[in-house]
């Protein structure tokens, strides 16, 4: 049993989870309280299919700061795609900085929106936190353990273990 205080991930067998702070355990059921909301949470042993620990959160700002400068980068070519139109103007350069075609513009928006999503690609690799689990009991069930006599007097040894 974990810890009381200790972070825990509970999976029923509904499929539902819940995450909380361990309080106790009984026999027949095991008590948390929500990190969020305060509220306890009474589950019946027979509902609990997986019981996890906290094995502490990480930022991974690599990959949140890569989804959002991307995304931005990736909405701004877009945005130029669809807002390009052909320069017409009467003008001496008058059309000098203005895009020669619909890939030019997907560009010029694609680097705009970089430009824009750094900051926000930041931020949400600093922000953005990712839970890790370390198993501390599966469901019942998964393995089993059989002890049988044979005859002559001996006992009988046999194990199932499902993946």
């Amino acid at each position: 049993m974990p810890a009381v205080g200790e972070r825990v991930r509970v999976t029923r067998s509904t499929g539902s989870v819940t995450i909380g702070r361990f309080q106790s355990a009984t026999a027949d059921s095991m008590r948390l309280r929500s990190e969020d909301t305060k509220r306890e949470y009474v589950i019946g042993r027979r509902l609990i299919t997986n019981v996890e620990t906290s094995a502490g959160r990480s930022r991974r700002f690599m990959r949140n700061f890569g989804l959002g400068l991307g995304a931005t980068a990736a909405l701004g070519g877009l945005i130029g795609a669809a807002k390009y139109t052909e320069c017409e103007s009467t003008v001496l350069f008058g059309c000098l900085w203005a895009p020669k075609s619909r890939m030019e513009s997907a560009g010029l928006g694609l680097a705009g929106g970089a430009v824009l999503g750094l900051p926000i690609g930041i931020m949400t690799g600093l922000i953005a936190k990712h839970d890790q689990w370390k198993p501390l009991m599966q469901a019942p069930g998964d393995a089993l353990l059989l002890i049988s006599p044979v005859p002559g007097g001996r006992l009988t040894l046999g194990a199932t273990i499902r993946f």
